[in-house]
C-alpha cells in the first residue's frame, strides 16, 4: 500500500533533513536480494556490508563466490542467516546482510570465513 498523499516523483525532503543531522551523506539504495531477508532482519544483531565490485571482476563469478562464501557460515555458532544482492540502479554495488545472536560471534566468524575459507578456496 502506498502512503496516502505520497508522490513518488516528488522529493520527500527526508534525505536533506537527515543529512543535516548526519556526519556522512545520506544514500538510498534499492537492493534485489537473492533470498528472503526475514530471518536476517529479525536477528538480535544484523550486520550490513556494502561494497562496489571492481570493474575487472565478472559479476556472475562474483555472485557464485559470494554465495559460496556466505554458505560456509552455515552451522557456525551464533549464525542465523545471510542474504545478499546487487543494488538495482548499479549492479556493481552490493549489499550483504548477516544475522547473528551476538556481535562477538559475528566478528569472529566473519573474519574466519572471509580470511581463511575464501582466501584458500
Amino acid at each position: 500500500m502506498v502512503c496516502p498523499g505520497w508522490d513518488a516523483a516528488a522529493p520527500s525532503g527526508f534525505a536533506e533533513q537527515f543529512t543535516q543531522l548526519s556526519k556522512e551523506p545520506v544514500k538510498f539504495v534499492d537492493v534485489v536480494f537473492k533470498s528472503n531477508t526475514s530471518a536476517v532482519l529479525a536477528a538480535p544483531v544484523t550486520e550490513i556490508v556494502t561494497a562496489t565490485v571492481k570493474p575487472d571482476q565478472d559479476l556472475e563469478l562474483f555472485a557464485v563466490d559470494t554465495t559460496k562464501g556466505l554458505g560456509t557460515m552455515e552451522g557456525a555458532e551464533g549464525f542465523l542467516g545471510a542474504v545478499w544482492g546487487f543494488v538495482s540502479h548499479d549492479p556493481r554495488q552490493i549489499v550483504i546482510m548477516t544475522g547473528w545472536t551476538t556481535k562477538e560471534v559475528s566478528f569472529s566468524c566473519a573474519v574466519y570465513v572471509w580470511v581463511v575459507e575464501c582466501s584458500v578456496a
